[in-house]
Order: C-alpha cells, then sequence, then structure tokens
C-alpha cells in the first residue's frame, strides 16, 4: 500500500512538473531573445553583476538556446515547488489548479524565460525560496533546507542589485521562523562563498552600476519643483538644474493635464526613462555641452533635492509604486488625447516601444486582471497589517506581504513603474491573496 501510494505519489509529481515544463515552453512569447539589455550581459559590461554573464559563458554564448532551456526548466521547477506547498498543506483542488493556470497562463511572466536577462533566474530563485520559507516548518532535514536556501538568497544577490533587499527580508524571515536558531549560520555559509565567487569573476577594475541613470532620471523629474531660490543653493550646478527644470515642467505641465491614471502614471514612468538614457536628445547643442562640462556625483545632488522637496519625492514614488499595477495604460489610453500635445514623442516612443498595443483586447484585460490584483492584494495587506497593530496573534506565512512591499517600495523609490519589476513577486503575491481564500473554503467545508 505504501509503495503503491509513494509511487503514485511520485508519477503525480512529474507529470505536473513536466506540464509545467510544457505549458512555459509552448506558451507564446512577448520578447525578442535579444532585448535592449541583453547585449550588455553577453558582453559582461561592467554595469552588470558577473554572474549572469558567467552563465552565458559557461553555456555558450554563440548558442543561446541552452540558456534558454536551462531558464524554462529553472521557472518551471520553481513553479512546481510553490504549487507541491499549496498541495502539502492541503489546499482546495480549486485553488491549486488557479494558481496553476494564474502562473503558467501569465504569458508576460513566463515570457522572460525565454529571453537573455536576468529576470528568470531571479523570479525563480525568489520562488525556491518562498518555498522553502513555506515548509520550513514541515521539513525534516533542517540543516540540508537551510543550505539550499543560503543557495537561493545568495544567487538573488548575485544576479541584480535588488536581491540584496529581498535576501534580506527573507532571511529576517527565516532567522525569527527557525527554533533552532543553531541552524542560522547555515544559509550564510553559501551566501559568503557566492558573492566571493561573484567578486572573483569580475573582471574589471572598477565596479560599477546603472543606479547612476537612475539617479540622473530623478533628479530630472524632482528638478521640476525646485524655485529658483532653491537651485541659487546647488553651487556650480545652477546651469545644469535650469536646464533640466525647464524640460521637466514642459513634462510636468502636459501631464498635469491628464487626469486618467493608467495614462499618467505610465507616462511618468516613460518620461523618467527617457531622463535615464536620451537627457541630450532632448536638448540643444549649447545645453548639451553645459551639461557634459557640469561636475557632480548624482547620488548626492539627488539627496540634496529630496532634502529640498521631500513631499514631490514621496508623490513621484506613490505614482510608480501604483503604476507598476497598471500595465498598458499608455497604450490604451494614449489615443484618447491630441499626440501633438506629447512633448518629446520621438524620444518617447524610443524609451517605450511601440506606443500601440499588439492585441487591444488582450492589454484591456491584462490591466483589468492587474488592477484586481492590486485591490485584492491591498485588502489582505490592511488585514495583516490591522492584526499586527491590535498585536492579535499573527501567521507567520503572512509576513511575506512584508517581502512584497518592501520590494515593490525599493523599486519605485530607486526606478521607474516597468511591470518586470512586479513579476518578480507576482506567484507570492497570488500566494498571499489565496491563503485567506483557502481559509474560507474550509470554514465553508466546516458549516
Amino acid at each position: 500500500m505504501n509503495k503503491t501510494y509513494i509511487s503514485n505519489k511520485f508519477i503525480f509529481n512529474i507529470s505536473i512538473f513536466l506540464l509545467t515544463i510544457l505549458c512555459i515552453y509552448f506558451s507564446p512569447s512577448l520578447f525578442h531573445t535579444l532585448e535592449f539589455d541583453s547585449p550588455s550581459y553577453i558582453a559582461n559590461d561592467p554595469n552588470r553583476l558577473s554572474f549572469y554573464p558567467f552563465i552565458i559563458d559557461l553555456l555558450g554564448s554563440n548558442n543561446l538556446n541552452f540558456l534558454i532551456i536551462l531558464q524554462i526548466i529553472f521557472m518551471a521547477l520553481s513553479t512546481f515547488c510553490l504549487l507541491k506547498v499549496l498541495i502539502d498543506k492541503r489546499f482546495s483542488k480549486y485553488l491549486i489548479f488557479l494558481f496553476f493556470f494564474l502562473i503558467n497562463l501569465n504569458f508576460f511572466y513566463t515570457s522572460f524565460s525565454k529571453t537573455i536577462l536576468t529576470e528568470s533566474f531571479f523570479f525563480s530563485f525568489i520562488n525556491f525560496a518562498t518555498s522553502i520559507i513555506l515548509s520550513l516548518e514541515d521539513s525534516k532535514n533542517k540543516k540540508l533546507i537551510s543550505l539550499c536556501f543560503g543557495v537561493c538568497i545568495g544567487c538573488l544577490i548575485i544576479l541584480r542589485h535588488e536581491g540584496l533587499v529581498i535576501s534580506t527580508v527573507l532571511y529576517v524571515m527565516f532567522f525569527f521562523h527557525t527554533k533552532n536558531k543553531k541552524l542560522l549560520i547555515l544559509p550564510l555559509i553559501p551566501v559568503f562563498f557566492l558573492i566571493l565567487f561573484e567578486n572573483h569573476q569580475y573582471k574589471h577594475e572598477e565596479r560599477k552600476s546603472v543606479i547612476d541613470r537612475s539617479f540622473k532620471g530623478k533628479i530630472f523629474m524632482l528638478s521640476a519643483f525646485l524655485d529658483d531660490d532653491q537651485i541659487k543653493e546647488f553651487e556650480n550646478k545652477e546651469e545644469y538644474l535650469l536646464i533640466i527644470r525647464e524640460k521637466s515642467r514642459l513634462i510636468f505641465n502636459f501631464l498635469n493635464k491628464i487626469n486618467n491614471p493608467f495614462l499618467k502614471y505610465s507616462l511618468i514612468s516613460d518620461y523618467e526613462g527617457l531622463a535615464q538614457y536620451q537627457l541630450e536628445d532632448i536638448l540643444n547643442e549649447d545645453e548639451r555641452q553645459t551639461i557634459k562640462s557640469t561636475e557632480f556625483v548624482e547620488k548626492e545632488l539627488l539627496i540634496k533635492i529630496i532634502k529640498k522637496n521631500p513631499y514631490d519625492f514621496f508623490k513621484l514614488t506613490l505614482s510608480h509604486y501604483l503604476g507598476l499595477w497598471m500595465p498598458g495604460g499608455k497604450q490604451i489610453f494614449l489615443d484618447k488625447i491630441d499626440i501633438q500635445e506629447v512633448p518629446y514623442l520621438k524620444q518617447l516612443k524610443k524609451t517605450s516601444g511601440n506606443l500601440k498595443p499588439f492585441n487591444k483586447i488582450i492589454t484591456i484585460f491584462g490591466l483589468i486582471y492587474f488592477s484586481i490584483i492590486m485591490v485584492l492584494f491591498f485588502f489582505v495587506s490592511i488585514n495583516y497589517f490591522l492584526k499586527i497593530i491590535m498585536k492579535k496573534k499573527k501567521i507567520f506565512i503572512y509576513n511575506l506581504i512584508i517581502l512584497c512591499h518592501a520590494h515593490l517600495i525599493v523599486i519605485s523609490m530607486l526606478n521607474i513603474a516597468s511591470t518586470r519589476y512586479l513579476m518578480a513577486i507576482y506567484p507570492v503575491v497570488i500566494l498571499m491573496i489565496f491563503f485567506p481564500v483557502n481559509k474560507l473554503f474550509k470554514k465553508s467545508k466546516n458549516f
């Protein structure tokens, strides 16, 4: 009987895993194999961490099919691990099937496995680490699973810079959830060696980062809110700030006429992206020369500007936070306004790509779907935080809500609203919504 049960369980697990692979493999891809950032990873650009370029070199940069296959398998395995958690926790079979379809039929999410970007591995390691957190209490071999957890958070750190935030939150959760405090050091061992390995693989003399471009975009957007007296306080940077303030105010004068939040937040994000990569394209020759001759550290200047206008920085961050949940707003609603009024339209097209949806019905459906997910997740979050305030007994699982919000807030503060950043924690968001729903299912059955 036991052998039959084990055999059937093994066959069932393998079947689900293979089905997940097939779903991802045959799902349509919304991206090209080589996207805008892909060449920088293939060439091991100094702005990039070296772990993903190492994987590319290991598998062969001349034939990227091996890497794509590995990414598909990794994503499928990580999705299966989350499904296995739901099965082991005896979730409603309807929710298990729904979770399977919501992940595998989200073609935007699965498309990252078919392009040369770090996202696919990054998403997968978040899924693996989340699975370990959720199954830690029931695990029989806690030493092994602690080491595996360390590998997951270590890989997050050496794949993307924002991985440090997610890994820190996950480790804090592990810290408070581990009853055996002797296990706390185990995850740090693989983290230490993985960081050493990435540092060894980094072949450039000076470590660089794309974060300076993010600072540049923030400075541009926030300069619109500086008055003349404030600008005079920035020694040797007055001309620079006056130039970009003029461009930024032109953009905000246009944006302030837009009442549609889906369109407005999308355009705010795109204009900040424009400032990151195409600022010189919207300047005349004299303005370019002035900006080139102005020397400053982006981080220090941004901090000073934020201190001058913290409320405007908060509003900009909030617009990005909400924009993360609103994909396709620009593609759906831009035709409702006079296209001739759009500032720097040529550069905007370069930043945001096609301004028309590839399929308007699917784009509208996606916007509605993520808006609903946002509302549901906010309700779950409010309920969770109210329980903390009222000092009611906490359910540890819901601490993953902090992981989601921490990731999205950091992205909103340091970067722009792109749904690709939401995708990193998309399965975790769905899980957090499903846990209270599953409770309702159980109560209804008992009733």
